[in-house]
């Protein structure tokens, strides 16, 4: 559920090299990895917005 509050992603690229894909800096590789794309490299790091939550509730609901 949080996919798209996703503002940065730390990659290990195939090639070695560890890269910072955002919005303004390899935007191909931003997009890819947001629309859910794999085999690009390995993630190691996410940065992701956040935002105050204090009415959630959470749980399970069950009917008979």
């Amino acid at each position: 559920m949080c996919a798209d509050d996703v503002v940065g992603y730390e990659v290990v690229l195939a090639d070695g090299n560890i890269v910072m894909a955002t919005a303004t800096r390899n935007k191909d590789l931003f997009k890819s990895l947001k629309g859910g794309l794999n085999n690009l490299g390995i993630v190691t790091r996410f940065e992701i917005k956040t935002f105050a939550g204090n009415e959630i509730y959470g749980g399970v609901m069950a009917f008979p």
